[in-house]
């Protein structure tokens, strides 16, 4: 039996950067109880907490060797539970609230749709990737993510769909040399030979056909076009 893995380095960092960023939130607090359990001054107890945070693997173990080294006694503390434990508590809460915002901005972001949908092209994928261009696509309208939609939903034979987006695509000024044969492509599919003829030459009279070395599509585009 085999197993098949389809995760990238981008998608294993996304899964390992939130584990990253609350292991970070984690040792950070920890140094900033310790560090006011210690009595060290405002100054310091502030570099140390946002330096764990910000490198935890390189500064918690300075820490750890700075505190070894100084064994000072601490005071006794004569505080109340809420006293000693409110401030720790109040900047992991604030900390993790922001990191969870910054996360859930980033997931639904223009960006991360167009990542994860040219991961699921990279994988075929189609299904997933549609639904991340068409999630693109109410964030901005562009004119070569509805390309990018229509050739996915041309790999699922939704082909109503499909010319509707690559329409689109054309209408918004896609500068894409290939699009007239996939619409012409589409057509066919659709059973409207006759149109798809009127794009297969549009295809075969654009420059990747005229060029001195065509397109491998050149030659299909017009052995289909002679059909008329």
């Amino acid at each position: 039996m085999s197993l098949r893995w389809h995760i990238s380095v981008g998608q294993l960092f996304d899964v390992l950067l939130p584990t990253f960023v609350a292991l970070a939130i984690i040792c950070s607090t920890w140094v900033l109880a310790n560090a006011r359990r210690c009595r060290l001054t405002s100054s310091a107890i502030i570099i140390w907490t946002l330096g764990t945070f910000a490198l935890p693997f390189t500064v918690l173990p300075l820490y750890l060797l700075v505190r070894l080294r100084r064994r000072e006694q601490t005071q006794a503390q004569s505080r109340s539970f809420w006293a000693r434990h409110a401030p720790p508590l109040v900047y992991a809460c604030v900390v993790t609230t922001l990191a969870a915002l910054y996360f859930v901005h980033d997931y639904r972001s223009l960006d991360a749709h167009l990542a994860r949908a040219s991961n699921a092209r990279l994988n075929n994928q189609h299904e997933r990737a549609a639904r991340e261009y068409r999630a693109a696509l109410t964030l901005a309208d562009d004119p070569h993510t509805h390309k990018l939609l229509g050739l996915e939903l041309t790999a699922l034979q939704q082909w109503p769909e499909a010319l509707a987006e690559l329409r689109t695509a054309e209408h918004g000024g896609e500068p894409d040399a290939v699009l007239p044969y996939h619409i012409a492509s589409t057509l066919d599919a659709l059973g409207r030979h006759d149109e798809a003829v009127n794009e297969y030459r549009k295809f075969l009279a654009g420059d990747l056909c005229t060029q001195t070395a065509p397109d491998a599509r050149c030659a299909e585009a017009r052995a289909r076009a002679a059909r008329s």
